[in-house]
C-alpha cells in the first residue's frame, strides 16, 4: 500500500497546484465575469484556503497512516478505507496514468478542452477519496464548480464564435 499511499499524495499534490492556479485565474480559463467580480474573488479566496487545508490534512493523515500500520488494507483505518474505495492496486494505478496523461495534455496545450478533461478526472479521484475520507467532499464540489466556470466560458466563447 506504500507505493499507493505515493500515487494518492502526488496526485493529492498535483490537485492542489492546479486548484491553485485556476483559483487565481484571471480569465484565461475562467469566465471573467467571475473572476472580475470582486466578491466572488473575495468568496473564492477564503473558500480556496479552507479546501487547501482539507486536502493537507487528508495527505498528511495518509502519510502517518502509512508509516504506523502493518496490513492496513485489513482494517478500517484510513488506508482500509482508500482500499475500500477502490484507491489500490490497478484501480488506483488506472486513475492516476489517466490522470497523468490529461495533466501532460493540459500543460502542453493550455486549452480549455484538455482542463476540462483534467477536471473531470480529478473530481472522480476526489469522489472516490471522499469515500474514505467524507471532508474531501467539499473539495470535489469546488473542483466542479470551477468546472462549471469553465464551461459556462467555453459555451460562452463557441456563442460568440457563432455569431450568437
Amino acid at each position: 500500500m506504500s507505493g499507493d499511499t505515493e500515487i494518492i499524495r502526488r496526485m493529492l499534490s498535483e490537485i492542489e497546484m492546479l486548484l491553485d492556479q485556476l483559483n487565481n485565474d484571471d480569465g484565461e480559463y475562467l469566465l471573467k465575469t467571475f473572476t472580475s467580480d470582486p466578491e466572488y474573488r473575495m468568496h473564492n479566496e477564503e473558500s480556496w484556503s479552507e479546501l487547501r487545508s482539507r486536502l493537507r490534512e487528508v495527505a498528511e493523515v495518509i502519510e502517518y497512516d502509512n508509516r504506523d500500520m502493518v496490513n492496513s488494507h485489513e482494517n478500517d483505518g484510513p488506508l482500509g478505507r482508500l482500499h475500500m474505495a477502490g484507491l489500490s492496486g490497478a484501480p488506483l494505478r488506472l486513475k492516476y496514468r489517466v490522470f497523468e496523461k490529461l495533466m501532460a495534455k493540459f500543460r502542453v496545450s493550455g486549452t480549455s478542452l484538455w482542463l476540462g478533461r483534467l477536471l473531470d478526472s480529478s473530481v472522480s479521484f476526489l469522489g472516490s477519496l471522499s469515500m474514505a475520507f467524507p471532508q474531501i467532499e467539499a473539495v470535489k464540489e469546488g473542483a466542479e464548480l470551477i468546472g462549471v466556470i469553465k464551461q459556462v466560458r467555453r459555451r460562452s466563447k463557441n456563442s460568440v464564435d457563432k455569431g450568437m
